[in-house]
């Protein structure tokens, strides 16, 4: 009779383990996104199987925010490629203007030049303007 009662304690004590580990296999699948009573039958009944298939499977909500995250970055990509275009056109802009800068900058140092080379100084153009117009 005793024998019969250990067993009995031992059977209940087994149960009741069971049933701690199938909880939290449980709340570990509620964490990953998965529904609570079909993972707490299958660790209870299945026993280590259900726990290392819970282990196996993968983390919806992280799966979520991933998703979350990656629809974000495609947003800034897009966003910083517009920007890059917009960035593009206005150096486009900015390098026609410095052309046409270098290129006055040119032809007023050639007029320069060509008065140097003709030995022309600023005063005797002065004296020859005011001749022409006498």
């Amino acid at each position: 009779m005793i024998t019969i009662t250990i067993y009995v304690l031992l059977f209940i004590g087994i149960l009741l383990l069971n049933h701690f580990l199938a909880k939290n296999a449980s709340d570990i699948a509620i964490d990953k996104g998965y529904d609570e009573n079909r993972w707490y039958y299958i660790c209870f009944f299945l026993g280590p199987i259900g726990y290392i298939l819970i282990a196996a499977m993968p983390d919806r909500s992280l799966q979520k925010k991933q998703d979350k995250t990656n629809r974000l970055l495609e947003t800034l990509i897009d966003a910083l490629d517009k920007n890059t275009e917009k960035q593009n056109t206005a150096n486009g802009y900015m390098n026609l203007l410095s052309e046409a800068v270098n290129k006055i900058s040119e032809k007023q140092d050639t007029a320069i030049i060509s008065t140097k080379d003709t030995n022309i100084t600023p005063e005797k153009q002065i004296q020859s303007r005011r001749r022409s117009s006498i």
